[in-house]
């Protein structure tokens, strides 16, 4: 069971299709608990006709009570949530189905943001009052398995923000396990791309500013190294709300620059090969890094939350690096270094990328089958749920909190 806004094209919502792919196989019960009329990618739309899923009304207080599921006592349930006052919900919910079996996770796939450190959505002094009781939750979820972190990164700032120490941290952060489409590595199409008029560069990434701000170094980058080597192209695959500021920067570019930028927009994710197929470069971070690198496109993860477009180095020698807010090298560095590449050298390094990101075997089903909550008890404590929960409700309903 798992709670989410919406599945539209993310990281969260990829990561939630692929595992309800494999949970179809394996035959295991699946529910969705969202809102009322919930987007759903057109590709991915095919993949929850047959689940379960329940709405829960945030405009009625009493929706999450009034919400009946009907389960067996033989049944286990592992409910995920991806926000902190959604994981309150699963909570809450727990709380009104004592009597089943019910293991709450809270999987963090940020480390910035008030949807995983809560407090941030109030001022001095509540900020400062919340955050002491939200310090106590997290020490009671860790030590209840209550938690899981997608990268070490997310777990550090955890650690950092409420001063605790996290315990079997090595059980508690998602292992490298390459989740989405496969490819087949085909040498005729690497020659292709490598002799292709154009050297293009991809980038994919939803339009949030500053946490997708290299976006925005990169079209600085691009307007640079054009002058230079007329020949680069740059591919921008994307969405979302700062899309203004997104066209903004384009607008400012000249007209020879603009001809040969190319804003796609909204791709369905399992049409994204042919794009691979067209890239000499890959730039980005996060779960575009590794869809890329899974393709064999040569890859550079970039700086999280700048709007510099910094590099670390190309993906297979730098893994740990998709999700990463330290300093980095200027872009333009690894895009003149790829342009000036041999064909053997950048075969070699297309080819090692490609190896190195199909090497695991691990099944993400099964990982996510195996977390448990060492006891039933809900680890938020009854005011900060209430708390959530209040705030929720006039959130959706009345004023706009910070």
């Amino acid at each position: 069971m798992f709670i989410y806004h919406d599945l539209n094209i993310g990281g969260i919502q990829k990561f939630l299709i692929f595992l309800i792919r494999e949970l179809k196989k394996k035959n295991i019960r699946i529910i969705w608990l969202t809102q009322s009329d919930p987007v759903v990618a057109v590709g991915f739309k095919k993949d929850i006709e047959d689940i379960e899923k329940y709405y829960i009304d945030y405009k009625n207080f009493n929706s999450l009570k009034k919400l009946k599921i009907n389960f067996t006592n033989d049944e286990e349930i592992l409910a995920l949530a991806f926000s902190f006052r959604e994981y309150c919900n699963l909570e809450r919910f727990k709380k009104y189905n004592n009597q089943y079996n019910i293991s709450t996770i809270f999987w963090v796939p940020h480390f910035e943001g008030r949807d995983i450190f809560f407090e941030e959505y109030f001022y001095f002094p509540i900020n400062k009052i919340l955050k002491k009781y939200l310090k106590n939750c997290y020490e009671e979820m860790d030590k209840n398995n209550n938690i899981f972190y997608v990268n070490e990164l997310h777990l550090n700032e955890i650690e950092k923000k409420y001063k605790i120490k996290v315990e079997n941290r090595e059980n508690k952060i998602y292992k490298n396990i390459n989740i989405g489409n496969k490819y087949e590595f085909n040498s005729e199409k690497i020659l292709k791309k490598y002799n292709q008029k154009f050297f293009n560069i991809l980038t994919i990434g939803r339009f949030d500013i500053p946490h997708k701000g290299y976006i925005i170094g990169l079209i600085d980058s691009y307007r640079n190294l054009k002058k230079k080597y007329p020949k680069i192209q740059l591919s921008i695959i994307g969405y979302g709300n700062d899309e203004k500021i997104v066209l903004d920067k384009i607008n400012s570019l000249s007209f020879q620059e603009k001809k040969d930028l190319k804003l796609i927009g909204k791709v369905e994710y399992d049409e994204l090969k042919k794009y691979f197929d067209e890239a000499n470069l890959f730039i980005g971070v996060a779960g575009a890094i590794r869809d890329a690198s899974t393709a064999g496109v040569l890859s550079v993860p970039v700086r999280h939350y700048s709007l510099e477009c910094e590099g670390y180095g190309f993906s297979y020698e730098k893994k740990e690096m998709a999700v990463s807010k330290e300093k980095g090298i200027k872009i333009d560095f690894f895009i003149e270094k790829v342009i000036q590449m041999s064909y053997q050298e950048y075969f070699l390094k297309s080819k090692k990328t490609y190896e190195i990101y199909n090497s695991s075997e691990l099944s993400i089903g099964n990982q996510i089958l195996s977390l448990r909550n060492k006891t039933k008890k809900n680890t938020i404590s009854f005011i900060v749920m209430e708390l959530v929960h209040i705030m929720l409700f006039f959130y959706k309903n009345l004023i706009n909190l910070k």
